[in-house]
């Protein structure tokens, strides 16, 4: 099994994912019942004395982000677009690979799928996927200005005529089974960045019902935002939606960032 794949696997435990999820993955990418008994059923979370524990969430309100991309004009959240983020190459060559991918149902924040809430289909760019995914990575990383250790695998989502994502929030909420489940070890959500690899001729926008904004899908566009305060809770005027795609189809990726790592977090 090659490291990428195996460095999927360990980031995804580590969040707490199902495993039966994720064997379902494995075995759609065609790998054997012994590679998935080696390196899925015997596989641990990371030992949580790795896991740095202190967050300074004041600096997060601070990286370099928040210095090269435009604010949206707001006190209520840290909203940030960033255009031509991506060529149009890129995004035409991301969008073709994935159409060939191993899409499946997008999942909620319990980890299961809900298509009434959630009718996207999606899937992780791990490195090996294409050789374009790690030089992005590395480009959000320079550009976020956080180390690319805080952050999840990149997942692309598509959106169909009628799909949608009913709003939500990224972060997990506290005293919550999906926080037990996927932010007791890593932490919670920090910064989000998503790009839209395509125009969506109607529909699909992003809608920000707190804030009163809307942002459409714009091909090559970043829009980041700040989940949290600068105090580290949840900022609930982060409430989002994808909007139903109208006409055309509405692909995006989006990376996520967390609270703890073991190594240090601010470039």
């Amino acid at each position: 099994m090659e490291q990428s794949w195996q460095d999927w696997i360990q980031t995804s435990i580590d969040m707490g994912c199902d495993r039966e999820a994720l064997r379902a993955i494995l075995e759609q990418n065609n790998f054997s019942a012994e590679d998935i008994r080696i390196h899925l059923d015997a596989r641990k979370a990371s030992p949580k004395s790795d896991i740095v524990g202190a967050v300074d969430h004041a600096a997060l309100t601070r990286i370099n982000i928040t210095r090269i991309a435009t604010k949206l004009e707001t006190d209520l959240a840290q909203v940030y677009t960033l255009d031509d983020f991506l060529t149009a190459e890129e995004c035409d060559t991301l969008v073709a690979h994935s159409i060939t991918g191993a899409m499946m149902p997008s999942v909620v924040g319990t980890g299961y799928v809900d298509a009434n809430h959630r009718s996207s289909s999606s899937y992780h760019l791990y490195d090996s996927v294409h050789p374009l995914v790690h030089a992005i990575d590395k480009r959000i990383e320079k550009a976020m200005g956080i180390n690319l250790a805080y952050s999840e695998i990149m997942q692309i989502q598509h959106y169909a005529v009628g799909q949608e994502f009913k709003p939500h929030h990224d972060y997990f909420t506290p005293d919550t089974a999906a926080f037990t489940k996927y932010a007791t070890h890593i932490g919670n959500r920090t910064w989000t960045l998503m790009m839209y690899l395509t125009d969506t001729p109607k529909g699909g926008g992003t809608q920000f019902p707190k804030l009163g904004t809307t942002f459409y899908p714009k091909k090559g566009q970043a829009l980041i935002w700040n989940n949290l305060h600068a105090d580290g809770r949840p900022n609930p005027d982060t409430l989002h939606a994808g909007m139903p795609v109208e006409e055309g189809i509405k692909v995006i990726i989006t990376k996520w960032f967390r609270e703890r790592s073991p190594w240090p977090m601010i470039l």
